[in-house]
């Protein structure tokens, strides 16, 4: 029976959080790597727990992870679902009859997940024989065919199990770190690992110490004197069942335990009460764990004298942290008091801490000796044998980040953007963990790696492999690059194109910084760093250890970053093989500059804002309609901002803010003026108030509030008041969070006497800045995104589809550091008029503001954040378009596929597969071929917020795959 997750406390930890390191992992090439072992004995096949952490190729093809069978007939597996869902199955003669598959899709090739599968058969109810979690949170399933009860699946039996395969297929391409089977036990992933204050799942040590439920092996004889009813043994069978079929006795006294085969600590215990009945008697009973070694003379060992009868429903009193420490040979429960004329109990469950409890076929595999990766460290001397394996498929690619022991999460090529953006079909192939890179027989195949940088000295190195001279590494930040299209110069050694900088030679566009003679060939080793914060001396080549070539490059005048390592094959017929080195293993070129680093996670700038949900943060709840209002906790110091929208019904989703404050609101799906209600049917009748800062309490409206509607509010935190006044002597407010880049600002128009600046507080130039004329009726919301060309007086509006407009009365010119302009329109500055403005600046690892072109394919482009996103907004801008709205709390696993429009008022438009988004740990990727996101062509904007940074905020914590 497997432990209550809030009962689960591990007892032993080397260390905690993120100073707990995963010090390597093992790299499976998905082809001829893998571990097996044949048990000589069976373990226990009806309860046992798999715990891995792996980071995989995201290929579309079916992965084993874990596998035990006498065939692939007859056998139970953990397998990674060609769709990208997580799988336990079991087959016999060829037939499935068990499965359990997640709905969440684990599609990110640039992060590390944690799984945990749990398995106890023996469970009276069927849904909790198998649970899956990702990241310590218990997946929903697609399939839920449960084993039959005490059903021995084939895991733990003495058939062979495989770890990275099955019989010769499902080869597991990618990392795996830290494998454990504890065999024996239902482990919740608590054992595993833990969640810090940031929101980082981070791994813990397992020491194999574990809470066990002494009952479901049939541990112990039965005693008491609760024989009526269904008897003693009712209160052991993992059924709570009703009162007459309970274990019962005549009295206001009962008893019910165990007498062991040895000695027993007990440090846990649950007590349940009949589905129809309570303990018996009237409030309070009292409940004590008492302990024997002769079954006469009970100690108490916990009491619990506030045992509150609740009628029909039934009561569980659940109980750890019991400080004696005596073992015994009888344990009972008694309950007493309440005058009963009988006392009742439907369930009991024991626990007791086991020490290296790993169980007869339990094993921890660490990948720490090169020289046999199968090693099991439990203490078991479990071994797997190796097969295939190098030394050097030992990785220092870990879900751990530690800069000083050169350990974390590092750089591949990213399968997401292989060559998608430009045909919308991939061109070349990625192997080996994502290191190694084929290009295509013909035509043009390039990818990017899963790391972008804005400055830093970095250095990578790259073995090449057949047809060299086709080769083109290094580094871009033009992620619409066609290689077909663009400046390319095809010259023998010189394969470089605009904004980019690499090996065998570099090159920029035209400009030539030094031509070597030295030929990289097949088997040779480049080696690549480049210094994003020097303009002299920045750029060096070397080949086989040897610098060949060495230069000046100003990247600033290439653009803004994010900046990529990028390779390119320029096939004409053949196919470039290249494999790449970004610091998981050793480097063979020692004499790099001492400042470069290998591109990795840990020696990624700290983030800003390490906790997202500190700034932004997505609340969902289910209304009442009453007036008093429900309250809503944002967890932030105060709420600067709420937009909030009923998901069942059609309704007017709506803004309020601090500065405009309590029950004014205004709609983004209409042009309607602000409006002002009572208490009696107010949207939001208090901010930040009696309730406490950081606080929302809505009243009776729909909108908010209505009774049973499922509702969600996006919140974005409050900053300081500056009271200003502007060039055109208007006084106006803002209140501005220069730490997230938001601010508010309220002002009157001033139109007669010309443009108006207004000063943000943001320090930077705001990247997106939403406008609503608060007093009149009839205006539109304009909306200023980076991505539009405001220098063409370009801009959207809020409040329709509308394709891109030029309008040159919205704003007066482009929005810089200090101030936002604003020019003559009714919609932004008409005289007297009053307004409220929105405005976001960008900052990294936090919120990203840009745009993409779609190519109407189910893989769709990739967009790289730097974060892993909370919230997103879209709309198409060369044509019409919705602005959808995509969040992490209504879709908390890929596919995101629920959505609401800012423009209407339509209900939620949910798990439609024509506008899926898969959220990933460093950005998003398109995975619906339709127009609403991804149309051919197409040119979207759109604005996101960090749920978590792809780095974390001390090196030791980073962005987990969702």
């Amino acid at each position: 029976m497997s432990v209550p997750g809030n009962l689960y406390t591990p007892t032993i930890r080397k260390t905690r959080g993120g100073d707990y390191l995963i010090e390597q992992s093992l790299l499976f090439d998905g082809s001829t790597t893998y571990l097996n072992r044949t048990p000589g004995t069976a373990g226990n096949r009806k309860t046992w727990t798999y715990s891995v952490w792996f980071k995989h190729v995201v290929d579309g093809s079916t992965a084993n992870l874990f596998f035990g069978g006498v065939d692939l007939s007859n056998c139970t597996r953990i397998q990674f679902q060609n769709t990208g869902s997580i799988n336990f199955r079991h087959l016999d003669a060829g037939v499935v009859t068990y499965q359990v598959a997640t709905n969440g899709l684990y599609r990110d090739p640039s992060a590390w997940y944690h799984l945990v599968v749990a398995v106890d058969t023996t469970q009276a109810t069927a849904a909790d024989r198998v649970k899956i979690y990702i990241n310590g949170i218990e997946q929903s399933y697609a399939t839920t065919d449960y084993p039959a009860q005490n059903f021995d699946v084939d895991i733990n039996s003495t058939a062979i199990h495989y770890i990275g395969r099955t019989f010769s297929t499902q080869e597991w391409d990618g990392l795996m770190a830290l494998p454990i089977l504890v065999d024996g036990a239902a482990l919740d992933p608590t054992s595993f690992g833990e969640e810090d204050d940031d929101g980082y799942w981070n791994p813990i040590e397992f020491t194999g110490t574990t809470t066990v439920d002494l009952v479901p092996g049939g541990e112990g004889t039965l005693i008491g004197n609760m024989t009526s009813g269904g008897g003693l043994a009712a209160a052991f069978d993992g059924t709570v069942n009703a009162a007459a079929a309970s274990a019962r006795v005549s009295g206001a006294t009962g008893t019910v335990g165990k007498q062991w085969s040895s000695a027993k600590t007990i440090t846990q215990y649950v007590v349940k009460s009949p589905s129809d009945d309570n303990f018996g008697g009237s409030s309070p009973i009292t409940i004590k764990l008492q302990g024997s070694n002769d079954g006469s003379a009970w100690t108490d060992l916990h009491t619990d004298s506030g045992v509150v009868n609740t009628g029909t429903a039934k009561v569980q009193v659940v109980t750890s942290g019991i400080t004696t420490s005596t073992a015994y040979t009888y344990h009972r429960i008694e309950i007493s008091g309440g005058g009963a004329g009988t006392t009742n109990c439907a369930e009991v469950e024991f626990y007791e801490d086991v020490a290296n409890s790993f169980g007869t076929n339990g094993f921890v595999l660490d990948f720490s000796d090169t020289s046999n990766f199968g090693d099991d460290t439990s203490g078991n001397g479990n071994d797997y044998t190796p097969n295939n394996f190098a030394s050097t498929d030992q990785l220092s690619g870990t879900p751990t980040d530690s800069a000083d022991d050169e350990i974390g999460n590092y750089c591949v090529w990213n399968p997401l953007f292989l060559d998608t953006t430009v045909s919308g079909t991939k061109s070349g192939s990625l192997s080996n963990g994502n290191l190694t890179f084929t290009g295509a027989t013909s035509g043009y195949s390039y990818v990017i790696g899963t790391i972008g940088v804005t400055s830093g000295h970095w250095k990578m190195e790259f073995v090449l492999g057949d047809n060299d001279d086709r080769n083109i590494i290094g580094w871009t930040n033009n992620l619409n690059f066609d290689p077909s299209a663009d400046d390319i110069s095809v010259d023998g050694d010189n394969l470089f194109t605009s904004n980019v900088v690499g090996a065998e030679g570099v090159k920029i566009n035209s400009t030539v910084i030094d031509t070597s003679a030295t030929h990289a060939n097949n088997g040779d080793t480049v080696g690549l760093s480049v210094d994003f914060d020097a303009t002299t001396n920045n750029v060096k080549m070397y080949i086989n250890n040897t610098e060949v070539a060495s230069g000046d490059v100003d990247f600033s005048s290439y653009g803004s970053g994010p900046w990529y390592p990028a390779t390119w094959d320029l096939s004409n017929g053949l196919s470039q093989v290249q494999t790449t080195n970004f610091g998981q293993s050793a480097f063979t070129t020692t004499n790099f500059p001492a400042a470069a680093k290998a591109l990795a996670t840990q020696n990624l700038p700290a983030a800003t804002i390490p906790d997202g949900s500190a700034h932004f943060v997505t609340k969902l709840w289910v209304g009442n309609n009453t007036f008093d209002g429900t309250s809503i906790d944002t967890g932030m110091s105060s709420i600067g901002l709420g937009w909030v929208k009923n998901r069942t019904d059609a309704a007017d989703s709506f803004l309020f803010d601090t500065i405009r404050g309590d029950g004014v609101v205004l709609s983004s799906s209409s042009t309607n003026a602000e409006s002002t209600y009572g208490t009696s049917t107010n949207y939001v009748n208090e901010i930040n108030g009696a309730d406490g800062a950081g606080t929302v309490r809505f009243g009776a409206s729909n909108n908010s509030n209505g009774s049973g509607d499922n509702i969600v509010g996006w919140f974005w935190k409050a900053g300081t008041t500056f009271n200003g006044t502007s060039n055109r002597s208007k006084a106006y407010v803002t209140n501005y969070n220069a730490t997230s880049g938001f601010s508010i600002i309220t002002y009157t128009g001033s139109s007669s006497s010309g443009y108006q600046t207004l000063n943000h507080k943001l320090g930077v130039a705001p990247k997106m800045v939403i406008i609503k004329n608060r007093g009149r009726a009839g205006t539109n919301w304009p909306v200023y995104h980076t991505s539009c060309d405001i220098a063409a007086n370009k801009a959207v509006f809020l409040n329709t589809t509308a394709a891109q407009a030029v309008d040159s009365t919205l704003f007066n010119a482009t929005f810089e550091s200090t101030n936002i302009y604003v020019n003559s329109s009714n919609d932004t500055n008409l005289e007297s008029d009053t307004y409220v403005a929105y405005c976001w600046a960008e900052v990294e690892g936090f919120s990203k503001f840009g745009s993409y072109t779609g190519n109407l394919s189910t893989d769709g482009p990739f967009v790289y954040t730097g974060f892993r996103p909370a919230f997103i907004m879209f709309k198409r801008t060369d044509t019409t378009g919705i602005w959808w709205m995509h969040d992490s709390k209504r879709e908390p696993f890929n596919p995101n596929d629920s959505a609401l429009q800012a423009e209407n008022s339509n209900a939620e438009t949910a798990n439609n597969s024509t506008i899926e988004v898969d959220f990933l740990s460093n950005g998003f990727k398109l995975k619906s071929a339709n127009n609403n996101h991804n149309a051919n062509g197409g040119t979207y904007i759109f604005a996101a917020f960090a749920e978590t940074p792809f780095q974390g905020d001390d090196g030791y914590t980073q962005a987990r795959a969702r």
